[in-house]
């Protein structure tokens, strides 16, 4: 629209019900889109590097350097918590219940998760080893948590017991990584251009080739039958998961390589969304 500000980072919760926008000018703006209004403006003492939206659209939270997490509520914009943090990675599971960042500490490097009911103290804290985190993900029933690391490992952890249930090495690095919506399959971008879907039993993975580019986000149907990637090749590509081989079933040119993205499908499976930065 006319005058409207640049934006340089959104996020939408999982509901598809608030999405919150950042500016240039520091400054988020907070949507209804049920609605179709604002519900708050925020101006941030610094840029925010991430934005992520709760999954039931409850709060927000805005990580920027040497100013840690600020979560913020989104019906009016009220401060809820700060985490004097910084931040690898930062994700809401899908009901909005738990938070969790992956960041360093004086243990080495970590994933630490919060009851978003309660911030006072968090509820879990999973080590990640040596190697810095790029992605995080919950699966849809919040009972397990996925990291994609920049040293090739994926690990999996059972929530309830902080147990590392998989490890799974990969020759390059790793990116954007999502659980399937029944919890059982892990899909994840390498920097080897490949994306792979994991069984997250065995740890057994199968890889789907076609990008010319990284992979830097992967996004699940709902009904767990396809999986969309977001490339630096400047291309999403949607992959048909229930025949053998994979098949790729479309493939759509953006503007510009995607190098770090979010992607998500709609309700209904016939649209898909990304948000991009170069």
């Amino acid at each position: 629209e006319p005058g409207i500000e640049p934006v340089s980072l959104s996020a939408i919760s999982a509901d598809g019900r608030v999405l919150a926008l950042m500016t240039a000018r520091n400054e988020i703006t907070v949507r209804d889109l049920a609605a179709d209004e604002v519900t708050a403006v925020l101006t941030m003492p610094a840029m925010p590097e991430s934005l992520s939206v709760a999954g039931d659209g409850r709060v927000f939270a805005a990580f920027a350097p040497d100013h840690g997490v600020a979560i913020h509520a989104c019906s009016d914009g009220a401060r809820v918590a700060h985490l004097d943090l910084q931040v690898a990675a930062m994700a809401f599971s899908e009901d909005g219940r738990h938070f969790a960042v992956a960041h360093g500490g004086p243990r080495g490097n970590c994933i630490t998760v919060w009851d978003t009911a309660d911030w006072r103290q968090p509820v879990r804290e999973l080590p990640t080893g040596d190697g810095n985190v790029h992605d995080i993900a919950f699966d849809v029933h919040c009972r397990q948590l996925a990291c994609s690391n920049y040293d090739g490992r994926l690990c999996v952890f059972a929530l309830a017991s902080g147990e590392r249930t998989l490890e799974v090495r990969h020759a390059d690095s790793l990116r954007g990584v999502a659980f399937s919506p029944d919890g059982a399959r892990l899909a994840v971008g390498c920097r080897d251009y490949a994306v792979y879907v994991h069984d997250v039993a065995t740890g057994a993975a199968r890889a789907l080739r076609g990008h010319e580019g990284i992979p830097s986000a992967v996004a699940w149907s709902r009904d767990g039958k396809r999986l969309v990637s977001a490339g630096d090749d400047e291309s999403l590509r949607v992959w048909d998961l229930t025949v053998a081989p994979v098949r790729r079933e479309r493939q759509w040119s953006v503007p510009h390589a995607i190098e770090y993205a979010q992607l998500a499908w709609s309700q209904d499976g016939g649209a898909v969304a990304v948000r991009a930065s170069r």
